[in-house]
């Protein structure tokens, strides 16, 4: 077996370019809100934020001249995730307020209009502990 000498290092390799850090974080909270729309008290606030974190990257994405379509992407699913959780959200306290309405109304209507004791059975439970008593 014979061994190779390890391969040089390119001591001048070009530095890495540098990413959009708030369009790559915008995207990310698109996504997050975009995919868990149904946890709205999540997705609200990562809609929120991945706007304002797109809106900024696209302004540096044009000093920089990186990252505008990560930005223009993660604006976009944040948008569209922030709409869809509100959505859910308004449906889901409608549907609440419903249902706990109904609950109050039927339990306020057992309440007033419920059966109540029978005359009839109130004279024969009277006559019975009268006739116990005596």
């Amino acid at each position: 077996m014979t061994q190779h000498p390890p391969a040089p290092i390119d001591a001048a390799a070009p530095p890495a370019a540098q990413t959009n850090g708030l369009a790559v974080a915008g995207l990310v909270l698109g996504i997050a809100s975009a995919a868990l729309f149904f946890l709205w008290f999540v997705a609200i606030p990562c809609g929120i934020v991945g706007i304002v974190l797109s809106i900024i990257g696209l302004g540096r994405s044009k000093i920089r001249g990186r990252g505008k379509g990560m930005a223009m992407a993660g604006l976009i699913l944040s948008v569209l995730g922030l709409l869809a959780a509100l959505v859910f959200a308004i449906g889901w306290l409608i549907w609440l307020w419903r249902d706990i309405s109904r609950w109050v109304d039927n339990s306020y209507r057992d309440v007033r209009e419920g059966p109540g004791p029978d005359p009839d059975q109130l004279r024969h439970w009277g006559r019975s502990l009268a006739s116990r008593l005596l």
